[in-house]
């Protein structure tokens, strides 16, 4: 199949490629319709790098690429002219008045970082082994004030 340059431009707009086909590859794929001429050079169109495109699949590519270029023909044609605006310049910067420093100023003290030591629960009169066997308002100190301790007479 002989190719023009307006068809190879369609195709290369779908994203086929050419290769030069060598002696070999024109042997082996003439029969399967994948060696393509173009200005009487034998080539190999692929999309992919790997696999070569039969005559019928790179038809049918030609075409896409023959619509989309009258499409964007087309759409050149209907668009508006485009208004190109000069760039605002830039704001001015900002004025800063600079204050003298005062004479009195206080100077933090640099935080002094903690040492990583693990919290503890404040230690308590009962020992570990009773802690648990008083409850409640007991354990707390507050027997007086519970529910439990009052009485109605």
């Amino acid at each position: 199949m002989d190719l023009e340059p307006a068809q190879v431009a369609d195709a290369e707009a779908c994203g086929v490629s050419f290769r030069t086909a060598t002696p070999a590859q024109v042997q082996r794929f003439s029969m399967q319709r994948k060696v393509f001429r173009v200005c009487g050079e034998a080539v190999l169109a692929t999309r992919d790098g790997a696999l070569f495109e039969t005559a019928g699949t790179l038809e049918r590519l030609i075409a896409e690429g023959g619509r989309q270029r009258r499409d964007l023909e087309a759409w050149r044609a209907t668009r508006p002219a485009l208004r190109v605006e000069a760039p605002a310049p830039p704001p001015p910067p900002p004025i800063t008045v600079q204050r003298p420093a005062r004479a009195s100023a206080v100077v933090p003290e640099p935080r002094v970082a903690r040492t990583a030591e693990p919290r503890r629960a404040p230690s308590r009169d009962v020992p570990r082994g009773e802690r648990w066997q008083t409850a409640g308002a007991v354990r707390r100190g507050r027997l007086a004030q519970h529910w439990t301790s009052r009485r109605s007479d």
